[in-house]
């Protein structure tokens, strides 16, 4: 049966709506819902009670998410601060996929294009035969490792499948976590991209000026607040604008609504969880979403060359050491892009040039 706002709020949705006020969410029943994604996709998304428990089809509550989200204005003016930073990346690949990315919301998941069910056999059983996920997961996981590795999506196996609801109305963590409402997606990575252009201006104006030869702090120009992206140290402002985005970017096909108004599970994925550390003790797992959002990164602005360069698609996705286990060092990421090469049914395993990952950024997840 069809939820809708207009007609009758769910009851966990309506007890949530006194919660997301403080956010600047507005009450929806009995308003006309403004609809991003036309009826006939929406449609192709109402799901069964048996789907959307076990995470086998797009969820059933993701209609009034985006009802909801479209009519916060926290939500959108966070989208639009995206778009409008996504706007001044120079590079022009990459400012045109992650544009795509975020505002346009019949963007095609380039990752997931003409991948058919045999072709997701033939990469789990890879995935299992290396060690990148755990047999264990398969039957506890609600849909099994192939519900956690291939969340549903609309039109899956097409040319162009679709995200299962709109970049604005995810949420930006797992139920009960950051973030944990419609639209709390964009506001998280407002809040990181915020964070970062200014960590990296704070690194430019305290050690990327010099005078007479000799690092010397430029003062005026802290003093005036003047940022600038020219210094004599070198970030990449275009890593600094792009991460951000795209590091979470996956977590509207991860973090799905249920009917109830509940969250899909995530599932933990890059390593088995017990013997990452070339088969001794370690971790390297991560959630979905991650590796998720990096498989797409690949998939639209680097090359198998460019991945190993110091622009490497690490970079745009803020994979750090410091997003990993501790336990498991310089291992994590090896782990991580090997299991991102898998995804994207490419035969060699891709290593990453790690020196050019010391820029002077702080992940957040």
């Amino acid at each position: 049966m069809e939820s809708n706002l207009r007609q009758n709020c769910s009851p966990h949705i309506a007890r949530k709506l006194a919660f997301c006020a403080m956010f600047g969410f507005v009450a929806v029943c009995g308003l006309a819902p403004e609809l991003i994604l036309n009826r006939e996709t929406l449609a192709r998304a109402q799901q069964s009670p048996e789907a959307d428990q076990y995470q086998t089809a797009p969820g059933a509550g993701n209609r009034e998410a985006i009802d909801l989200s479209r009519k916060s204005p926290i939500v959108q003016s966070a989208h639009k601060f995206l778009i409008t930073q996504a706007g001044k990346v120079r590079d022009p690949k990459l400012r045109k996929e992650t544009l795509d990315a975020i505002a346009n919301t019949d963007t095609c998941i380039q990752h997931r294009a003409h991948l058919t069910e045999a072709d997701k056999t033939r990469v789990l059983q890879d995935l299992l035969n290396s060690g990148f996920v755990s047999a264990q997961d398969d039957a506890t996981f609600p849909g099994g490792l192939r519900a956690g590795v291939f969340p549903p999506v609309i039109a899956d196996g097409s040319a162009c499948p679709h995200l299962p609801q709109t970049f604005f109305s995810a949420p930006g963590g797992a139920f009960g976590g950051h973030h944990s409402y419609p639209g709390g997606l964009p506001i998280h990575e407002a809040n990181n991209e915020v964070a970062d252009v200014n960590l990296a201006n704070e690194y430019r104006e305290v050690y990327g000026y010099s005078s007479g030869g000799l690092p010397t702090l430029n003062t005026q120009q802290i003093e005036r607040q003047s940022h600038s992206d020219r210094s004599d140290i070198w970030i990449d402002q275009d890593i600094v604008l792009a991460a951000p985005i795209w590091h979470d970017w996956a977590k509207s096909i991860v973090f799905q609504w249920r009917r109830d108004g509940s969250e899909f599970q995530e599932l933990s994925i890059g390593g088995n969880g017990a013997t990452d550390n070339n088969g001794s003790s370690g971790d390297s797992t991560t959630g979905a979403h991650h590796i998720l959002s990096i498989a797409e990164s690949i998939k639209r602005v680097s090359s198998r060359e460019s991945i190993q360069s110091k622009k490497g698609i690490c970079q745009w996705t803020q994979l750090d050491i410091a997003d990993c286990p501790p336990c498991a060092g310089l291992m994590v990421p090896i782990c991580w892009i090997r299991f991102r090469a898998r995804l994207l049914f490419w035969s060699s395993i891709v290593f990453i040039i790690f020196q050019t990952l010391a820029l002077p950024f702080q992940v957040r997840r």
